[in-house]
């Protein structure tokens, strides 16, 4: 099981998107640049991200 946490700019509180079972029980969470967020999982993973600026 994992969790993605995401803060809301509208309510200022952290957004749950539970990980159960190979999916996301409420949709995969989107996460733009410079968004924090964090994931706790029980077992340890890399995380890689690729994104471009200006085109």
């Amino acid at each position: 099981m994992a969790t993605s946490s995401t803060s809301s700019t509208t309510t200022k509180k952290y957004v749950l998107y539970p990980y159960e079972n190979g999916k996301w029980s409420k949709g995969a969470p989107s996460v733009s640049i410079g968004e924090s967020f964090w994931i706790a999982k029980t077992e340890a993973a890399n995380w890689v991200r690729s994104f471009t600026i200006g085109m």
